[in-house]
């Protein structure tokens, strides 16, 4: 886990069962955590080892910003563009080819000006980098099953979004795609559009997924297991608690013991999914 300022950048490294090394990269928090802490670790990583994967959760700022720097520097250095071996990222291009909305195709190498400093701007940047890079995928990740992962011993799980919050997720682009980012920060006496006021007990008992806005919802949320050690690891990101809770309940009935099982229920009625998946719980999942 390395420092992503308020958002979220993790290098997960796994073990196949022939012994290989199988790297995951999740989120490359915000620019600025990016480019102090985090680029010469990456760069480092990258000159040594293989990313097998990349994830992108979600187009927040504080998840994708550190990629824009990240893909620009494999777009300039040719020796590097074979160390990454696959990116997830539900991208406004293939989200619309899916749904079938209008859109535009893209074409490589080009440059195009946008003076909005939001999300969708954002989005859009990335999805052009990586389409440059031959790394932008033509399909969609959903928690159907089918965009599941099964690799030597490496399984990961698809938990969020649902192909419902990804249609959400591309109205708002939509709507923000020409809108100028509206600053939140307290900087005037007007009152800060976020949750940092709230304490720790506060935030894990609210469960409400109002606050949640849908491009948090869209989040790619999975479940990673390696063979080798038994061990798993839970990724949340900003994901819609409903759409985990019920992928979840209906994962964990298929395949934990009936001790987990009767935890779980009694959990899910009285706490929220994280006070649910504390502890050691996830480690039982066999």
């Amino acid at each position: 886990m390395m420092k992503a300022g308020y958002g979220d950048c993790l290098l997960i490294q796994l073990k196949t069962n022939g012994g290989k090394a199988f790297n995951i990269l999740v989120d490359s928090g915000t620019a600025l955590s990016y480019s102090i802490n985090n680029e010469k670790i990456i760069t480092r990583f990258i000159e040594n080892n293989i990313l097998d994967l990349i994830i992108v959760t979600h187009i927040d700022d504080d998840h994708i910003k550190g990629f824009t720097r990240l893909f620009q520097k494999l777009l300039n250095d040719n020796s590097k563009k074979d160390k990454v071996k696959r990116v997830i990222y539900n991208s406004p291009y293939v989200v619309a080819k899916f749904f079938n909305y209008p859109f535009e195709e893209l074409k490589k190498n080009e440059f195009r000006f946008n003076s909005s400093d939001t999300s969708a701007a954002s989005a859009d940047d990335i999805q052009q980098k990586l389409y440059d890079l031959d790394l932008l995928e033509d399909i969609i990740t959903v928690n159907n099953g089918r965009s599941d992962i099964c690799y030597d011993g490496i399984k990961i799980t698809f938990l969020s979004p649902s192909p419902h919050e990804l249609v959400k997720f591309y109205e708002k682009y939509l709507k923000d795609k020409n809108t100028k980012k509206e600053k939140v920060a307290d900087t005037k006496g007007e009152k800060s559009n976020n949750d940092y006021e709230f304490l720790l007990d506060e935030l894990k008992s609210n469960t409400s997924i109002e606050q949640l806005n849908p491009y948090n919802r869209a989040s790619i949320a999975f479940l990673v297991e390696e063979d080798s050690t038994g061990n798993a690891l839970l990724m949340l990101g900003d994901s819609d608690y409903d759409v985990i809770r019920n992928k979840l309940i209906n994962l964990t009935f298929d395949r934990l013991s009936n001790q987990v099982r009767q935890f779980l229920c009694e959990r899910f009625v009285s706490g929220s999914p994280a006070q649910a998946f504390s502890g050691s719980v996830v480690n039982q999942i066999q």
